[in-house]
């Protein structure tokens, strides 16, 4: 993978945090930043060596040997260089929150959309390997259903009115500041079960205003998840916080000591876990710098020709989920103070992207209705365009085709289903094949036959080979995942194909494990 060239939007404090870890990192090169003034251009120019200070933001997204810029400025001025940044053809890392409210955020994902260019907003912490343990153990059941979520980010900062915390007109206040790592956190673990994040159907919330400020000094939201989920949330600008993640379930606790800045300098981090009944496990994770995490992870995705990061990272339907509660959140603080945020009566946009869920959606709509007028046959059932995408998840021609071919013949699997299973197969895709296809398929022959058991359960020796088969996209034209007798082997267990699918991946390759999940998990 050739180096990604980084240039710098800003000089202030997180822009010297993000310079380090391009250094530190395998994938990246600093060649560029830019200030208002060349002084402090060339100032932070010197520091990291880099071979070129701009004067100003313009010319940084003029120089051509930029590919990529960090947007580092205060919170108000993300949508303009966004913009303009996506007009000028570069790659986006923006900083959080990516626009003071939703539809400045729907505006700035539209322009990356239009111009072809890949964004993520940067929140660091999601790209820990921390964060992936704890959705994992979540995933497994090691702490039963999950019911409760703390986290809170607070500290206390030199009371500056001029200064861009304080001061309204630079986005000054708690909730944008460090509140939404707090929303953020609690929608990737209320959704950790389902692979993704979800949205609370009820945000609570109170705080203090400042009488001077105006703007959250200090705030909490209790928010509802579908689920039965609760989340409590505080941030702060005027007091110290414990800045703790605790995700309590039916059978126990996982907490994340340090959840939003661990091992900025590379190292070891902890989660500790408590199951109910037993002694606390403190387990230890190794780390790559975190910001060095944070530039190669953009770097992978933009080689793979994304342009937006995958789960758990954060993509773009998860910005526009979180920075729409922490609208929520300020707007619910408006009884308590000066309204400060967007207008509750200002309408929402709709998404002017597709997601590649919808994309998905549309494809097998499409061709259910070009096969039951007669088109019945995995050739030419999709144009370029449509295998281009097919291919940019992982998914064969073959295997979308079986799925429509059952649902237009006998409807089932359900679109739904079809979905699911694309996520969990474009989620090991990206992650443990790096966007990369595998060369091999097994052979039908290999496989159990049909009326092979084992622990007395039918079906599962030759169902397991063929969900790791689908996993590493290494099924043969002939094979089905999900096939009529997998469905009758899901139904009569009352097991979701796609939970099997991405429990075969979470045990690596041990058969035993796979076994004990389902008799465990069997209805039957």
């Amino acid at each position: 993978m050739t180096k990604l060239r980084w240039g710098i939007i800003s000089t202030g404090s997180i822009a010297h945090k993000f310079a380090r870890g391009v250094l530190r990192s395998e994938h990246g090169e600093l060649v560029a930043v830019a200030s208002r003034t060349q002084a402090k251009a060339d100032e932070f120019a010197r520091l990291y060596q880099l071979p070129r200070a701009h004067g100003s933001y313009e010319a940084l997204l003029a120089d051509p040997d930029v590919d990529v810029v960090y947007i580092a400025t205060p919170h108000p001025h993300h949508r303009e260089w966004a913009l303009r940044a996506a007009q000028a053809k570069k790659h986006i890392l923006c900083e959080k929150p990516m626009g003071m409210h939703h539809d400045e955020a729907v505006e700035m994902l539209q322009a990356a959309w239009e111009n072809n260019v890949f964004f993520m907003e940067a929140y660091m912490y999601r790209c820990h390997p921390q964060v992936t343990k704890v959705l994992d153990l979540i995933r497994e059941g090691a702490i039963g259903d999950v019911r409760t979520i703390t986290a809170r980010f607070g500290f206390r900062a030199t009371y500056d009115l001029e200064g861009r915390l304080f001061n309204q007109t630079l986005g000054g206040g708690g909730i944008l500041d460090v509140g939404g790592y707090c929303t953020s956190m609690a929608r990737l673990i209320a959704g950790a079960a389902q692979g993704a994040v979800v949205e609370p159907d009820k945000v609570f919330a109170v705080g203090q205003i400042g009488l001077e400020s105006g703007v959250d000094e200090y705030a909490s939201a209790l928010l509802h998840f579908p689920g039965d989920v609760v989340a409590m949330l505080s941030c702060g600008l005027r007091l110290h916080q414990d800045n703790k993640v605790r995700i309590e379930g039916t059978e126990g606790s996982l907490i994340l000591p340090i959840p939003w800045g661990a091992t900025v300098d590379g190292g070891e981090s902890q989660v500790l876990l408590q199951k109910s009944g037993q002694p606390p496990e403190m387990l230890t994770i190794p780390s790559a710098p975190l910001y060095a995490l944070e530039a190669d992870l953009v770097a992978h995705h933009i080689a793979q020709g994304h342009r937006e990061a995958a789960w758990p990272a954060v993509t773009w339907a998860d910005s526009l989920g979180n920075i729409r509660v922490q609208d929520q959140w300020r707007r619910a603080l408006d009884s308590t103070g000066p309204s400060f945020a967007e207008p509750a009566g200002k309408a929402t946009q709709p998404l002017p992207f597709s997601t590649w869920q919808q994309r998905f959606s549309r494809l097998f709509q499409g061709a259910v209705e070009k096969y039951q007028k007669g088109h019945q046959k995995a050739e030419g059932l999709l144009d370029p365009k449509g295998h281009k995408f097919l291919d940019s998840i992982g998914h064969t021609e073959q295997e979308f085709f079986d799925f429509v071919e059952d649902f237009a013949r006998g409807g089932e699997p359900t679109l739904e289903t079809a979905l699911e299973i694309a996520s969990v197969r474009r989620d090991y895709f990206l992650k443990e094949q790096d966007g990369v296809p595998s060369r091999h398929l097994i052979a039908v022959a290999d496989l159990p036959a049909k009326d092979a058991s084992v622990e007395n359960i039918v079906w599962l020796p030759r169902l397991i080979p063929k969900a790791e088969a689908k996993l590493r996209g290494e099924m043969p034209p002939e094979l089905m995942y999900d096939c009529g007798g997998d469905r009758k082997f899901f139904k009569t267990h009352g097991i979701d194909p796609a939970d099997f699918l991405r429990k075969v991946w979470d045990a690596q390759g041990n058969h035993t494990q796979v076994i004990s999940w389902v008799k465990a998990n069997s209805k039957s």
